[in-house]
């Protein structure tokens, strides 16, 4: 891992290769952590929000125990890879490949710590 505590993680797409997050050290475990924008990657039909399928078995393999996902509106939403592999379905979308989606309902909302919400108000 870097000195930043973050390694970023990449995935594999019909493009070509992609920087999808970077992996740090949250709470005490490896996370996954994402940064999107919900109207492009949440799926309404599914409810739900996808991620590369062939990314699982690599997080596994690199010790990650669950993915975050920071959307653009300030929420923290966090899944563990064990429910994206129980609960989770595959689709395959053209230009993006084989996804996994997990419905909304195992995403959970995560609260910042005490005080970032303070220190993103000074820059808004």
């Amino acid at each position: 891992m870097r000195k930043t505590g973050k390694e970023p993680f990449f995935v594999f797409t019909p493009q070509g290769r992609k920087v999808i997050g970077n992996i740090e050290h949250v709470g005490g475990q490896k996370v996954l952590v994402k940064k999107i924008d919900r109207q492009k990657h949440f799926h309404k039909n599914f409810a739900a929000y996808g991620l590369q399928a062939e990314a699982l078995p690599r997080l596994r393999e690199a010790g990650v125990q669950a993915v975050r996902l920071l959307v653009e509106n300030g929420e923290i939403l966090q899944a563990s890879l064990d429910d994206l592999e129980r609960y989770g379905f595959l689709r395959q979308f053209g230009a993006f490949g084989e996804q996994v989606f997990l419905p909304e309902r195992y995403w959970h909302q995560v609260r910042p710590p005490a005080g970032a919400l303070v220190q993103l108000r000074l820059f808004a």
